[in-house]
């Protein structure tokens, strides 16, 4: 047991030494510049995609004004009306949206 705790507080002398602590040839490095590349920003869809996304989202709040109007005035002509236009005007702008191509979505042109 003697004999371990010896050996444990024993250091040797290679680790002492000056010489092989220190390297012979010092690395100097010096940062001169930095550049960025690329967008960090993401991309932003293109005027058609939102002008159509609003109106959907428009004719959608028509939709619903519509329903509730329906709901209290069962014999309304003019609301049944409003309510097949602004169904069938959100399904085509939901479709227009769609058949935008994704490279338009972003502004991708060259």
């Amino acid at each position: 047991m003697e004999k371990d705790c010896k050996s444990i507080n024993h250091i040797p002398e290679a680790a002492t030494n000056d010489v092989a602590s220190k390297p012979e040839n010092e690395i100097r490095v010096e940062l001169v510049s930095v550049e960025v590349v690329g967008e960090d920003t993401p991309h932003k869809h293109s005027n058609k995609y939102e002008a159509w996304g609003v109106i959907a989202l428009l004719s959608l709040v028509v939709w619903v004004i519509c329903l509730t109007y329906l709901a209290f005035n069962n014999q309304s002509v003019n609301g049944l009306l409003a309510l097949i236009g602004s169904s069938a005007l959100f399904f085509y702008s939901i479709c227009q949206m769609s058949f935008i191509s994704s490279d338009e979505r972003i502004d991708n042109t060259i």
